[in-house]
C-alpha cells in the first residue's frame, strides 16, 4: 500500500514469535539483511509481536531513494 511518499509492506504470521536475540544470531542474515537494505534506500523495517503468538514486520521505504547528497544523517532531525 502506499502512505503518503512511502510504500508499505506489512506481513503477519501466527507462528511462535520472534524474539530480539534472534535478530542478532551470528548466521542471521534474513531479517538482518532486509533491514541493511531498507535503510540503504532511507527506509525501516519494524518487528512487533502479535498476540497471542506470532510476528508482524512493517517495510517501510520511499517510493524514491534519496539521492546521493540527500542519504540520511542519524544526526539529523526528520524534517
Amino acid at each position: 500500500m502506499q502512505e503518503g511518499d512511502q510504500v508499505v509492506l506489512d506481513i503477519t504470521d501466527n507462528g511462535c514469535g520472534l524474539a530480539a536475540t534472534d535478530l542478532r544470531k551470528p548466521r542471521s542474515f534474513g531479517l538482518r539483511g532486509i533491514r541493511e537494505r531498507l535503510t540503504s534506500l532511507g527506509g525501516r523495517l519494524e518487528l512487533s509481536p502479535v498476540v497471542p503468538h506470532g510476528t508482524r514486520l512493517t517495510l517501510r521505504t520511499p517510493l524514491q531513494p534519496p539521492q546521493p547528497d540527500e542519504q540520511q544523517n542519524p544526526n539529523r532531525s526528520p524534517a
